[in-house]
């Protein structure tokens, strides 16, 4: 049994630690609002340089593309093509795809590539629509290509989690500018799953469809608070969300303090969306499933058809990530050919890889992921580019390396079928049908909502009460608070 001495030391420990944790979420809310201050967001760790504004287009968004400007060290060849890194507005702002040195953008750099960067604002332009979104980057592709002219091909664009997607739409628009698409962690086909796993797919029938994220919407004034969608993020661990992310910084506070502090620059800077693009959001994608399916046609006709893209799609997913599982991420194709025959007549060329453990920030915000992964992508995008149509998988094994050596990887690209994607598991019959059931029950629902509670939630509403529900949401409180 310890002594009163050993009971004291430790008594003493466990204060000295709380006081330090407790410090650290100080500094933690006070970044925060020293970004709000700012009025500018974004975590990029380079400098950039403003190449055209989105809110200045014929139909204005709040995204703007910006080149970034490379470190002194850094040669630019001008004949290796440009690389676009587009990043996601699911939750948080922009950067992540080059808030450190070992980074999408920190990769192209080191291969000696221009790199530019799709980067937005937390509040969005009145009016704006998704499809405007995917308008504007094809915009921005577009002008990459006029400023690269001797570039031996088109750009390589990075899509990451929802931005892939928003890449995928672009090059759906236009696929005569968009070059190969790296979707890291991008869900595709909404419905997809293993029966019973992934809870973040059934939310929709769980919820009674998509009536909830309308009446947030109305509760804000036409505005979503996409914090929200970081909750749910939240809720899928809620072992490290409320006791293992604290504990590891309380525990070792000099050591975390530096990691914990740079990771929440991002993990807390909630952005808003306007209350039309999240329904277009939940209606069409996560619980319509229309875009895998060709369903989708813009207001001025375009249908968005994947099998129209024919640069490289090259689909970054992991048996890890609870988000966006192989499934979400792979089914499109199942949905879209009956056969790599077909694949081949269609003149495609699909790639996937598979990691087997990491979580899903880690797709696009590890460095030990950028560095091998992201990095083999870069190196080897002419090679992506030059296959002939398929379907393939990119294995990347590491090569045996010395102590004083750094590791090394190699590529490996080897043909597949469409039974090896059935083989990850997916729907059954069964499944579709109760997925669809679910998105009929959502109409009918959201009909409800707009007849019944809709004028009366809207009748409440005012610029007050939006503030109020925005910086009453607990993750937001959370910041605030310290």
């Amino acid at each position: 049994m310890p002594g009163p001495a050993a009971l004291h030391e430790y008594a003493l420990d466990f204060w000295q630690r709380s006081l330090l944790f407790l410090d650290i979420l100080r500094e933690r809310g006070n970044a925060r609002e020293e970004m709000l201050a700012r009025g500018v967001s974004s975590v990029l760790n380079y400098d950039t340089e403003l190449v055209m504004r989105g809110d200045t287009l014929p139909r204005p968004v709040n995204y703007s593309h910006r080149r970034v400007i490379p470190p002194a060290d850094v040669e630019i060849h001008d004949r290796k093509r440009p690389v676009v890194v587009i990043d996601p507005r699911a939750g948080q702002g922009p950067g992540i795809g080059g808030f450190k040195a070992a980074s999408e953008i920190g990769e192209a750099f080191k291969a000696g590539h221009a790199v530019y960067f799709a980067g937005f604002t937390a509040t969005p332009i009145d009016g704006q629509q998704i499809e405007d979104v995917a308008r504007a980057h094809t915009l921005f592709i577009q002008k990459v290509c006029e400023l690269h002219p001797a570039a031996l091909g088109k750009p390589f664009v990075f899509g990451n989690c929802q931005a892939g997607w928003h890449a995928m739409m672009a090059a759906c628009m236009r696929p005569d500018v968009v070059g190969p698409v790296v979707i890291a962690g991008a869900p595709l086909s909404y419905w997809g799953g293993v029966h019973g796993k992934n809870a973040m797919r059934y939310l929709g029938g769980i919820l009674g469809g998509t009536w909830l994220d309308r009446l947030m919407s109305d509760f804000g004034n036409g505005i979503f608070d996409a914090a929200w969608l970081v909750v749910n993020f939240d809720n899928l661990n809620p072992a490290n969300t409320l006791w293992s992310k604290q504990y590891n910084v309380w525990s070792n506070p000099e050591q975390e303090k530096g990691r914990y502090l740079q990771f929440e620059r991002w993990w807390g800077d909630f952005v808003l969306l306007r209350g039309e693009e999240m329904q277009w959001m939940v209606d069409n994608l996560f619980v319509g499933n229309k875009f895998s399916t060709a369903q989708i046609v813009t207001s001025d006709g375009i249908r968005l058809d994947i099998r129209e893209i024919k640069s490289p799609i090259v689909c970054f997913c992991s048996q890890g990530d609870n988000i966006t599982p192989p499934q979400q991420a792979l089914d499109w194709i199942l949905d879209n050919y009956q056969s790599v025959d077909e694949i081949w007549r269609c003149g495609q060329k699909i790639f996937y890889i598979i990691d087997p453990k990491v979580g899903h920030l880690a797709i696009f915000v590890g460095t030990k992921v950028a560095a091998k992964d992201h990095a083999e992508f870069i190196n080897n995008m002419q090679l992506i580019d030059a296959m002939p149509p398929g379907l393939y998988e990119i294995r990347i094994t590491e090569k045996p390396a010395t102590q004083a050596e750094a590791p090394t990887f190699e590529l490996c690209i080897e043909a597949r079928g469409l039974d090896d994607i059935r083989a990850l598991g997916c729907n059954s019959v069964e499944d579709e049908r109760e997925f669809a059931a679910v998105a009929r029950v959502s109409e009918l629902n959201n009909a409800a909502y707009q007849t019944f509670m809709q004028p009366w939630i809207k009748m409440m509403s005012s610029p007050q009460l939006a503030r109020a529900v925005l910086e009453l949401n607990p993750l937001r409180l959370s910041y605030s608070l310290m």
